[in-house]
């Protein structure tokens, strides 16, 4: 997995923030950009990644 996108994870699930400010906090342009490589290389909606397990 991309380390951009466990820490997404990681702060979705433990905090929070807004999709749109953790999306900039690992470096991607937008809360947009975020939500379509969740669904792309997870298949979940952002709802259900918030909610998921642990990343490892």
């Amino acid at each position: 997995m991309d380390i951009r996108l466990e820490r997404a994870a990681h702060l979705l699930r433990t905090t929070v923030l807004t999709v749109d400010t953790v999306a900039a906090k690992v470096g991607y342009l937008n809360g947009g950009t975020l939500r379509n490589l969740v669904r792309r290389r997870r298949g979940m909606s952002m709802a259900e990644f918030r909610s998921a397990g642990p990343v490892w």
